[in-house]
């Protein structure tokens, strides 16, 4: 009885959770992508459909390739702010899906298994039209947070959803209505992955970054149902 109404305690003291999905298309202001490749270490691929990663095995004729993301998340606090007040949310889980596709481009590597590397940037000031491989070396450094990874699979369809660490950079982004970075890179010498970029035609294909958040319980409302809870224990016993 006693459990019964505990849990019936706790679960009235929570809240629904709210999810949002910012999936940026090629002209989302304060967003932009790009692939990055060794072997044109020079240029520019910001405008390209895809994205790509590929690590830096013998089976990787083309060579290596990284790619970065960048996502608005003005959004994501607005609609969190909206539903449980400014600050009285927390943030419950962030996942980063991205949709495989058919290497067509010559200079693309074959997909093939893997795991890929996720990395929160410090550094916010690269943009989608400019960010070369030479340049990378200038947004990767100090200050940056692994967020996790993804084990590809080597399909050419199909969609990757990975789960990823809120790290403190990454969390700072979303309460301050900023913009969050990542690094995708080559976890494996071998795996090679092609996935679309928001330049896609189809928008549902395009990379998405998907929030959850819920309220954060108020103390008094703990306060109110434990002590309820414990003037009905002793009553109990009595």
């Amino acid at each position: 009885m006693i459990r019964g109404l505990w849990f019936f305690c706790l679960a009235s003291v929570a809240s629904a959770a709210t999810v949002v999905t910012i999936q940026p298309s090629s002209t989302t202001p304060n967003s932009g992508d790009a692939y990055l490749r060794a072997a044109a270490p020079a240029s520019n691929f910001g405008n390209s459909g895809a994205l790509v990663v590929s690590g830096s095995g013998a089976a990787n004729t083309n060579g290596q390739f990284a790619s970065f993301l960048k996502f608005d998340l003005a959004t994501a606090k607005t609609a969190f702010d909206a539903a449980y007040g400014i600050g009285n949310w927390t943030l419950d889980s962030v996942q980063l899906q991205l949709t495989a596709a058919t290497p067509n481009n010559p200079v693309f590597n074959a997909n093939a298994a893997g795991l890929i590397f996720i990395e929160w940037l410090a550094d916010d000031t690269w943009l989608e039209n400019a960010v070369t491989w030479n340049g990378m070396a200038t947004v990767v450094a100090a200050g940056n947070e692994s967020l996790g990874s993804v084990s590809y699979n080597g399909a050419s369809s199909g969609t990757a959803l990975a789960t990823l660490t809120a790290s403190a950079g990454f969390t700072h982004d979303l309460t301050s209505d900023g913009s969050a970075s990542f690094r995708l890179a080559a976890g494996d010498a071998d795996v090679s992955m092609v996935v679309n970029s928001r330049n896609f035609g189809t928008a549902a294909n395009r990379p998405a970054l998907i929030l959850s958040a819920s309220a954060v319980p108020e103390p008094s409302r703990f306060i109110f149902f434990g002590t309820s809870l414990m003037c009905l224990m002793i009553r109990r016993t009595r």
